[in-house]
């Protein structure tokens, strides 16, 4: 299979987007062997042979990367989390973090500290300013990073360090997204490394060389907070390649493309290392391993798929909620924004929208504290208070409000981190509702909403599933609801048409 090459070159922010849209995502396509031999099937099946001079070479390196974004992610996970942990404890409820934010129904709605919001106004109000300082506006998120495989890292760095500054405030976003940019600059400087050491025979290897180096690194950075380096592997391979389909005719039956083995032979050792390093020194660190209690021994319910099939649609109607409530805080800001700009200037615009971001999040997580942070954290004291029935339907659906809310109002005031993490909780927040609402088991419909809330929207319905496998420990017949319910969410959402008609209007 062969790639299509994409310029290396580092071009400047104004001509990223057009570059970007030129650029053919690196994939595969997938052809029928052009002269099958007779009664030799498996021949026909297998790939090209993938390895070559500069396997040894590459394989070391990243083995090597992998294990350096697993000492990287120590002091940032820890960075990003204790940071706002430390003034939420100093300036909220007492006992808020270290009781492990379990507050009783009765006193969890404005449980939060006040001054919270002065605090999240005033720090979100200087990552604004920190990113007028560094020149930061617009910038790719890791989605494009995965999709066109195009890095600046000097962009990169504005990002992680935004990044840190936007979650330290208090932000509601996912961390991945600063990890990714050190992943994906990473891969390109050390490309460069090999290329010195080892060059490609031609331009076109040599760019395939990029592509993957570039990959691995993504793959590395998400192996270090998902639950397992296979989530990682997965997601780069689906959203590598999404939306190729689009690039054939409708009538063709095997559409899309894949990555070749030659890359996934790679973004394994890298997320494998990754992760292993980072689950070594957490243990050396903490002298305990966080490994959930597995669900693979509970018994399977035949009737599950028809809970999969509900389940899935009302993650349908409640991502849809999720996209409408995203529209209306970019109409809110735009309204805010654009007058500015015109006016005092790009700057004094990114200054005050980031301000605005800070006062909606301060006071969203006063209201509903378990709203603050990326999600990754407050999953498990979600789920303890649920299952203890500490926690009221309707205050679920208040802290549900409340995420969505703080993340899009971040995401749309420029402040720097990911959608994926919050997307989740979300989930998790529906399934618990659902659960309590309809009498469903809570180890039911926890993994089915975390898997069909994330698939109902984004193009990776294996890494939808594979999250919840591996976060819950199922077995392998729990999956049939999870992905009973994916594939109905995506139906509704994607595969109907809704979602791009939706996504077309124009304000």
């Amino acid at each position: 299979q062969r790639f299509l090459r994409g310029s290396t070159d580092l071009a400047p922010m104004a001509n990223v987007s057009d570059a970007r849209d030129m650029e053919i995502p690196m994939a595969a396509g997938e052809t029928a062997a052009e002269h099958p031999e007779e009664g030799n099937v498996m021949k026909e099946l297998l790939d090209r042979p993938y390895i070559n001079k500069h396997t040894g070479l590459d394989f070391l390196v990243m083995c090597f990367m992998g294990s350096v974004l697993g000492l990287l992610s120590i002091p940032y996970c820890a960075g990003v989390e204790d940071l706002p942990k430390f003034w939420l404890r100093h300036f909220g409820p007492a006992g808020f973090v270290e009781e492990n934010l379990e507050l009783s129904s009765q006193i969890f709605f404005r449980r939060g500290g006040a001054s919270w919001i002065l605090i999240c106004w005033g720090f979100c109000t200087a990552v604004g300013v920190l990113k007028v300082l560094v020149k930061l506006d617009k910038f790719p998120s890791f989605i494009d990073e995965l999709k066109h495989q195009h890095v600046d890292p000097l962009v990169n760095l504005k990002v992680v360090i935004c990044c840190i500054a936007s979650l330290s405030a208090g932000a509601v976003m996912g961390l991945e997204a600063g990890l990714g940019s050190v992943g994906a600059a990473l891969g390109f400087l050390l490309w460069k490394l090999a290329e010195k050491i080892l060059p490609s025979t031609s331009d076109t290897l040599s760019d395939q060389r990029r592509r993957i180096y570039i990959l691995a690194g993504l793959a590395g950075a998400f192996g270090t907070i998902f639950p397992a380096p296979v989530v990682s592997v997965i997601l780069v391979s689906e959203i590598a390649t999404a939306g190729t389909e689009r690039s054939v005719a409708e009538e063709e039956f095997m559409t899309g493309r894949r990555l070749p083995k030659k890359v996934f032979f790679y973004l394994v050792p890298v997320a494998v290392s990754a992760f292993v390093v980072t689950y070594a020194v957490n243990y050396a660190i903490t002298k305990s391993h966080k490994i959930p209690p597995p669900l693979y021994d509970r018994g399977y319910d035949n009737l599950s798929v028809f809970t999969g099939v509900g389940l899935g649609a009302i993650a349908a109607v409640a991502v849809v909620i999720f996209l409408l409530i995203g529209a209306l805080m970019k109409a809110i800001f735009s309204l805010v924004g654009s007058p500015l700009e015109r006016r005092l200037g790009t700057p004094t615009r990114q200054i005050v929208t980031a301000s605005l971001a800070g006062l909606i999040t301060g006071v969203a997580i006063y209201l509903f504290p378990l709203a603050c942070g990326s999600g990754k954290d407050g999953m498990m004291p979600t789920r303890a208070l649920s299952h203890a029935d500490k926690i009221t339907v309707l205050e679920l659906f208040g802290l549900a409000l409340a995420k969505v809310v703080a993340y899009w109002a971040c995401a749309h005031g420029g402040l720097v981190g990911g959608i994926f993490y919050p997307l989740l909780y979300f989930g998790l927040t529906l399934g618990e509702i659902c659960a309590k609402v309809f009498h469903i088991d809570y180890l039911v419909a926890e993994p089915v909403m975390i898997g069909a809330t994330p698939g109902a929207l984004l193009p990776a319905p294996i890494t939808a599933l594979a999250f919840p496998v591996c976060m819950f420990v199922t077995g392998p017949t729990q999956t049939v609801p999870i992905l009973t319910a994916i594939v109905i969410a995506n139906a509704i959402l994607v595969g109907s048409g809704f979602l791009e008609k939706m996504m077309s209007k124009k304000p």
